[in-house]
């Protein structure tokens, strides 16, 4: 995006490149926004999501996620809140306009190329955060999986996969927004929006409420 923080790939441009093209141009992003490869950070160094959820996001893991875009957004806004770098993959639709507005340490990739997975797996040696949304729903099989999730144990980002499953995720987040504020019946615009999120793990299952906007914040657990 012009004038802000974020640091934008091209669409196309992977495209264009060789395999060793790509992973350099894919290394030089990482390093214009300060995330490189480093020693490997503790489990308890999780990444926060929005401080109503009282969650946070392992290292070293994947998130299954809903095709949600407020709330992929205030889950970058909680990462890159508290110094995190975020890289997010196949999404050009995504608004990061508000984030990028006042927080760095972004980089978007459109157009991932021929190979989403394998960008997604360079992109694990720097960066905390790595957002891949796929085109259409699907399932990866655990042969296909298997290089990508040898790349995320290796490395120390948080791996969110929209639309996209992969075998034994270490939670699965399910939101859905469920009130818009700030509309009446014709006019109006909308200030703030609430967004009810499904937390599922192999321990179990709970749904917390996420206000986002103008509107107070508060949680409710079922």
């Amino acid at each position: 995006m012009e004038g802000t923080s974020v640091r934008k790939i091209v669409a196309g441009e992977l495209s264009t490149l060789s395999r060793e093209d790509r992973i350099a141009t894919l290394r030089a992003r990482m390093e214009a926004v300060g995330a490189a490869p480093r020693p490997e950070l503790p489990e308890e160094q999780g990444i926060p999501a929005p401080p109503t959820l009282q969650l946070t996001f392992p290292r070293r893991a994947v998130v299954h996620c809903t095709d949600t875009p407020a709330f992929v957004v205030e889950i970058i806004r909680a990462a890159v809140q508290e110094g995190n770098s975020v890289a997010v993959v196949g999404w050009p639709e995504l608004l990061l306009s508000d984030v990028a507005q006042s927080l760095p340490n972004v980089v978007t990739v459109p157009d991932p190329g021929p190979d989403p997975l394998n960008t997604v797996a360079v992109l694990t040696e720097g960066m905390d955060v790595v957002i891949y949304r796929a085109e259409a729903p699907q399932e990866l099989s655990p042969v296909r999986a298997r290089p990508l999730l040898g790349k995320v144990r290796n490395g120390n980002a948080a791996v969110l996969l929209v639309n996209l499953t992969s075998p034994s995720p270490h939670l699965t987040l399910t939101a859905k927004v469920t009130r818009f504020h700030g509309i009446g019946p014709g006019t109006g615009r909308i200030r703030g929006l609430e967004i009810d999120v499904e937390i599922t793990t192999k321990m179990g299952r709970r749904v917390q409420k996420l206000t986002v906007g103008e509107a107070q914040s508060h949680l409710r657990v079922v």
